[in-house]
């Protein structure tokens, strides 16, 4: 039986536009340039100054670059979770898990070339890697829930 208009527009609200959105706006995030990927990273050491650390040690331990690399992780961490349920409304089988990792790296991929192209930026496999810790985290909470499901099953 074919969905109807309504269960359509219903789908499209719940599914599908949180994951257009989200990529969205990793897109935005990822076409900033250099001096507003910088300006960024400037919010970090005032924020770390407001809190009474020293924002030259701050910078010396690394500790920006690591608070932008676990922002990666959360970004493809959310990503995953929304693209599984989209794709697990359509077929709630277990492959469900691994064609949401395979849309989530493809689009990670897709995302470092964009950056390719954004003055200042580059792209870094490394990136797609660390995306991935996010996915790959979201993946085996996924995993391990519908193992306690089947076991109370």
């Amino acid at each position: 039986m074919p969905e109807s208009p309504s269960s359509k527009t219903r789908s499209f609200l719940l599914y599908w536009l949180p994951v257009l959105l989200w990529m969205g706006v990793i897109f935005a995030l990822s076409s900033q340039d250099k001096d507003q990927s910088k300006g960024l990273s400037d919010t970090f050491l005032f924020i770390f100054r407001l809190m009474g650390l020293d924002p030259v040690q701050m910078q010396e331990l690394g500790i920006p670059h690591l608070v932008r690399k676990m922002a990666h992780v959360t970004e493809y961490f959310i990503l995953y979770l929304l693209v599984h349920r989209l794709i697990a409304s359509y077929s709630p089988q277990k492959s469900s898990l691994l064609w949401a990792l395979l849309v989530c790296v493809l689009y990670a991929a897709s995302d470092e070339y964009h950056q390719s192209f954004v003055p200042g930026r580059g792209a870094d496999v490394l990136d797609v890697g660390i995306d991935s810790i996010g996915m790959t985290i979201a993946l085996l909470l996924k995993w391990k829930k519908s193992l306690n499901s089947h076991k109370q099953s």
